[in-house]
């Protein structure tokens, strides 16, 4: 059966990946979803935890990342790919238990330029967490019983409605992400996901199902561009020594918080 091909960056955050590839697991994605990680670690215990990790999750594919070659390993990747692609950070979690429906949905509603949203659903009211401000109501939809569907261009390009070209569990045809991706020079994930913005126009319809099954749990940053980890912060050194002593971030507590919002900073309880 083909599956959703899912893309994530992880560098120095194999806890944090644990948690993301153990929620697809555990929740029923696996059926549907198939992981590559291009995975990068600045010493011997990152990479250690790497290691660990990847043999508790074979289901995923490690792609270890070749230091200067990020872009060209990335749509080299891509190039072997078909089908839908999503991309994903390594602080990315699935908290819904999968609806079986995805392929399905795919399959008989999207077309090239369309945009299926993991993260996003009638319930994600809340635009910046760390604000609390509220974004644009999504009141331009058609309902399809198991889905929505939407404009993203009747939607200011900041407000994540209106934003369709996300680096974080969104689902692109591969082969119109693939040429995107192709016409710019972007050296990390950040340049990746802001040189997108410029082919915006190029997206004619998000798709989503009601209610958000994928969540983004900023707790610290590597570029230091976001807010990530201002309300609970964890080092990459925290979480790196705790999971090589054992210790994962529990999936249990997470799944039972409120959702409100695409990125939503929490509390982790490592267990």
């Amino acid at each position: 059966m083909n599956k959703v091909n899912l893309v994530i960056f992880s560098k120095d955050r194999a806890c944090q990946l644990d948690l993301l590839l153990r929620s697809i697991a555990t929740l029923g994605w696996s059926n549907e979803i198939q992981p590559y990680v291009i995975w990068k670690a600045s010493s011997a215990e990152y990479s250690s935890a790497y290691s660990r990790c990847f043999s508790e999750w074979s289901y995923a594919i490690s792609c270890p990342q070749f230091n200067d070659f990020f872009r060209e390993q990335t749509l080299s990747l891509l190039s072997e790919l078909r089908g839908y692609t999503a991309f994903s950070t390594d602080d990315m979690v699935f908290y819904q238990t999968s609806p079986g429906d995805l392929l399905e949905i795919l399959d008989t509603s999207f077309k090239p330029d369309s945009v299926f949203s993991l993260r996003l659903g009638l319930n994600t009211i809340i635009q910046d967490y760390h604000l609390q401000s509220k974004q644009p109501i999504l009141n331009q939809y058609a309902d399809k019983n198991s889905y929505i569907i939407w404009p993203p261009l009747k939607y200011h390009p900041h407000s994540n409605y209106g934003y369709p070209l996300a680096v974080d569990c969104h689902i692109f045809d591969n082969k119109k992400i693939l040429e995107i991706s192709s016409r710019f020079g972007w050296r990390t994930t950040n340049d990746l996901e802001s040189g997108w913005q410029r082919y915006r126009n190029e997206i004619g319809s998000m798709i989503a199902y009601k209610n958000s099954v994928a969540v983004n749990i900023p707790v610290n940053t590597l570029s230091g561009i976001t807010k990530a980890g201002e309300q609970f912060p964890y080092s990459l050194e925290l979480l790196n020594e705790q999971y090589l002593e054992g210790k994962r971030i529990s999936l249990s507590s997470i799944l039972d918080k409120n959702i409100v919002g695409c990125h939503q900073e929490m509390e982790l309880k490592l267990i």
